[in-house]
């Protein structure tokens, strides 16, 4: 049951974020909100405690590539709404599987627009500024046509991965 509900929000951030470049608080707080009460019928109070571990492990974790840029919070919050259902394990797994996926994805999506020599010269322009001025200023090179992906995507590919038994 618990896949059916990241499913669920999954497949409903990535519907918002295509729709409106973001995903809502409001759909977070909905989300939070249903895995503590499905944890809490499931496996009672015990469950609670499991549901706050599963919540907090995504934003500890992914929280500094928040602050570098490189994943926004829409993103981490949906992946603690995903904790929150999952579980620590299985939310650890499936950051996993949607940052190779998201990897795989940029990378074709690199071969099919070009610029791979431009974007490995910013990565390295990036951290040679980043050593030398010791500031922390957000990963962004361009906009337009390969600049980004939805990372929601990838996410939800990582949830039908879950749901189909690859990890568990």
């Amino acid at each position: 049951m618990s896949g059916w509900l990241a499913l669920i929000a999954a497949a409903g951030a990535v519907w918002m974020d295509l729709r409106m470049q973001k995903v809502s608080n409001w759909f977070i707080l909905t989300g939070l909100a249903a895995g503590a009460v499905y944890r809490l019928f499931t496996e009672g109070v015990s469950g609670i405690a499991a549901f706050a571990a599963g919540a907090f492990c995504p934003i500890l974790i992914l929280g500094i590539l928040f602050i570098f840029g490189a994943l926004g919070a829409g993103d981490i919050k949906l992946f603690a709404v995903l904790g929150g259902m999952m579980g620590v394990r299985q939310v650890m797994q499936c950051m996993l599987w949607a940052f190779l996926l998201g990897g795989a994805l940029s990378f074709i999506i690199l071969l099919s627009c070009g610029g791979i020599r431009r974007r490995l010269a910013y990565f390295v322009q990036y951290f040679q500024l980043l050593f030398i001025t010791k500031q922390i200023r957000p990963y962004r090179e361009g906009s337009g046509r390969g600049a980004s992906i939805h990372f929601t995507v990838p996410v939800l590919m990582s949830v039908l991965l879950y749901m189909g038994g690859i990890y568990r």
